[in-house]
């Protein structure tokens, strides 16, 4: 009986800590791209972010500001493909204001 309890407390450490050992690991979008059509007012977010798997591995959210305030806040839950995450923002902007963009993973 002792045995047998020994054998089934390695096999849940041996699995345990085959669990810690996984690779988990994120890193920052290579590249964020902006454009504007003044003509739609609408803003184009593009972030260049390569993933093995854009439904567990994506940009969580992107925020923009305009004027230095906040103007939208979209929360994703994946990518819209394996190298790239691309949305579009309806705002009003004229020649010269700022804009800002953020994105999180």
């Amino acid at each position: 009986m002792k045995k047998s309890k020994l054998v089934i407390v390695s096999l849940l450490f041996v699995v345990a800590s085959s669990f810690m050992l996984l690779d988990v690991q994120s890193h920052t979008p290579s590249n964020v791209t902006l454009s504007y059509d003044y003509g739609t007012q609408t803003l184009e977010v593009t972030v260049s972010h390569s993933v093995s798997d854009p439904n567990t591995h994506y940009i969580e959210q992107i925020q923009i500001w305009k004027n230095d305030v906040s103007h939208t806040i979209k929360t994703y839950t994946s990518q819209s493909s394996a190298s790239q995450h691309v949305d579009s923002f309806n705002i009003d902007a004229a020649h010269g204001r700022c804009s800002k963009s953020y994105c999180n993973m």
